[in-house]
């Protein structure tokens, strides 16, 4: 019995000194329990935006700010009244990031040379022409001219603004050949 104990002793220290070798006292082993701790840099620039109708506008990007539709005319009139529609409402409506200003103004439109009336603007169909102006108050009383600000209502960091067009016609059927008149107006952006 003394003989199996000193047996059982001596492998069991046999069985220390490999797992020392092999295990724990390994220089790889004592390596991969120490403890290293360092930090991770995390960062989020934001830059302002605004979007139109839930559309982001990307600096540099181009959008439709909407339509000025006079609809359809005889070539009789003389004057008829519209305003812009924005996505499914009247006006231009901008949600924009706290602290910052848009500014929208109306540069010119795709056929302002052919203006006549002291007009600003000109729609065409061939060759022929028919006058209107933009205003920013529904009595058509306060015209808006080219590259100057049109003002906003503000909300918060919703930006408002109504902006009404007036065509006029010649009042003579002779004057106006029947067809659809276009023109484009561009729009900057500014914020």
């Amino acid at each position: 019995m003394r003989l199996m104990s000193l047996r059982l002793r001596l492998t069991c220290a046999g069985l220390l000194l490999v797992a020392l070798g092999f295990g724990l006292g390994h220089p790889d082993r004592a390596a991969a329990q120490s403890t290293i701790t360092g930090t991770i840099g995390v960062t989020l620039t934001l830059t302002s935006a605004c979007s139109i109708s839930g559309t982001l506008l990307a600096q540099g990007s181009s959008t439709n700010f909407g339509t000025l539709d006079f609809g359809s005319q005889t070539t009789l009139f003389t004057q008829h009244d519209a305003q812009v529609v924005s996505g499914s409402s009247s006006g231009i409506s901008l949600t924009c990031s706290p602290g910052i200003s848009p500014e929208l103004m109306i540069t010119g439109g795709s056929n302002d040379a052919s203006k006549s009336g002291g007009h600003l603007h000109a729609l065409a169909f061939g060759t022929s022409n028919v006058p209107y102006d933009l205003y920013s108050d529904s009595s058509h009383s306060t015209v808006i001219q080219n590259n100057t600000a049109v003002a906003f209502a503000t909300s918060s960091t919703t930006y408002t603004t109504n902006l009404y067009g007036r065509v006029f016609g010649s009042g003579t059927a002779s004057a106006l050949p029947a067809g659809t008149y276009t023109d484009t107006l561009n729009v900057t952006l500014s914020f």
